[in-house]
């Protein structure tokens, strides 16, 4: 049961909030599907893979090769677990049936890990019509959170998404927006994972919802890096260094001045944090998972 009083929020209607959040996290974690980790078990999580037709607007197709061999060559052949943390496919842009067809490899190797029943499959926002009424059919079993049984405590893996009160009722238009919009335009994927804002507000929640129930969460739908436990502050700072050697680096006057543009928003959204009391936000409890640049392995010592 979620108490009010010790929900961390300073008014009382953001503590309902909150307490609707917390519950929806109560709820996945008790129907989840539970795995006991022992010693002799390994485990790997892919979040965000963004599967897509092959064409140009596939996000998934620069890192297809890199993913295959990796789990193929490395972690079928070690009997890990695989966990796919959401965001499998990218049904907010393509069919099922185009997404199935360009990536048959990718599919059979899913099929593999499945008959060794060493797969796992969650639900994410880009792929929640798996989930809806009228879904397309799905070969394999769709979870909604898997929950790591461990003699130090459990660990609660779902995609994120989870963490936002409105999530569902803006699917449909999300979608609608990139496949009818973005699509045409050759406009990569854009989705929470470019909000700093929108980021930082629901990694937040998941970070205060594990801290209230004692309870690591292994999410992905933000696209952050691996155990990333910087301040949103220092985060900033990192990509203003960034742009500063790229700027340096670059002979166009017009990308310049792009460069030059993100580094003044940049600066400014920093002068906001240093304006406040409070010191930033610290995410330091929970992993977050996403396949463009990481992976996480989990093995029992």
């Amino acid at each position: 049961m979620v108490i009010l009083r010790d929900i961390p929020s300073r008014s009382t209607m953001n503590k309902r909030k909150v307490k609707t959040i917390y519950n929806q996290l109560d709820e996945l974690y008790e129907s989840s599907k539970k795995l006991e980790i022992n010693e002799e078990t390994r485990v790997v999580i892919f979040s965000d893979l963004h599967l897509g037709d092959g064409s140009s607007k596939d996000d998934f197709i620069q890192n297809a090769h890199l993913f295959q061999t990796a789990v193929e060559k490395y972690y079928f052949s070690k009997d890990f677990h695989l966990v796919l943390n959401g965001d499998v496919e990218e049904l907010q842009r393509f069919s099922i049936k185009r997404i199935k067809s360009k990536w048959k490899d990718i599919y059979e190797l899913f099929r593999r890990f499945d008959e060794k029943n060493m797969f796992h499959k969650l639900i994410g926002n880009h792929d929640l019509a798996l989930c809806l009424p009228n879904k397309p059919e799905s070969e394999f079993n769709i979870l909604h959170c898997l929950t790591l049984q461990t003699t130090a405590g459990d660990m609660q893996v779902y995609h994120g998404h989870q963490a936002s009160m409105v999530y569902e009722k803006l699917n449909k238009l999300v979608g609608y927006t990139l496949r009818y919009l973005a699509n045409p335009f050759r406009i990569k994927n854009y989705s929470i994972a470019h909000s700093s804002r929108r980021q930082y507000a629901i990694e937040k929640r998941v970070y205060h919802y594990s801290s209230y129930r004692k309870r690591v969460s292994i999410i992905g739908h933000t696209h952050r890096p691996l155990f990333e436990s910087m301040t949103k502050a220092e985060r900033i700072k990192h990509k203003i260094e960034a742009l500063c050697r790229k700027y340096i680096e670059l002979e166009s006057d017009d990308d310049r001045k792009s460069v030059k543009k993100m580094i003044k928003s940049h600066k400014k959204e920093l002068n906001k944090i240093f304006s406040k009391s409070k010191p930033p936000f610290l995410a330091v409890i929970f992993i977050i998972l996403y396949f463009m640049c990481h992976a996480c392995s989990i093995q029992a010592v």
